[in-house]
């Protein structure tokens, strides 16, 4: 009787527990896996900034267009391997590899050349 009651107890008291070794096994609390991709699109002769380049993302294929400053961002991306290709009018496009850091922000210019 007294080994019946122990077991019911013990299992009791491992029910109220488990929640907790399951929480506590969670590598993942606190820690951000995105990653983002900004920068800023310029002439490279002059070094002015150019507005309205359109930025292309691969593999994503995410489009962007570089604000009046000539900066863009890309967010909430999954760690890896990345490609820029850089276009406006009236100058040759570029295109740029980036890796793209866990956590992290990683800041990449782009110099493009006149036609």
């Amino acid at each position: 009787m007294k080994s019946k009651m122990f077991f019911r107890m013990a299992a009791m008291f491992l029910a109220l527990l488990a929640p907790f070794f399951v929480v506590g096994c969670d590598d993942n609390i606190g820690y951000d896996f995105f990653s983002a991709i900004q920068g800023a699109v310029y002439d490279a002769s002059t070094g002015e900034a150019l507005p309205n380049a359109a930025v292309v993302l691969n593999p994503t294929n995410r489009t962007l267009q570089t604000g009046e400053d000539g900066t863009f961002i890309f967010e909430n991306l999954d760690p890896g391997q990345y490609t820029l290709s850089v276009q406006k009018e009236g100058y040759y496009v570029d295109r740029k590899a980036v890796t793209a850091i866990s956590g992290e922000t990683v800041q990449t210019d782009v110099l493009l050349r006149k036609i």
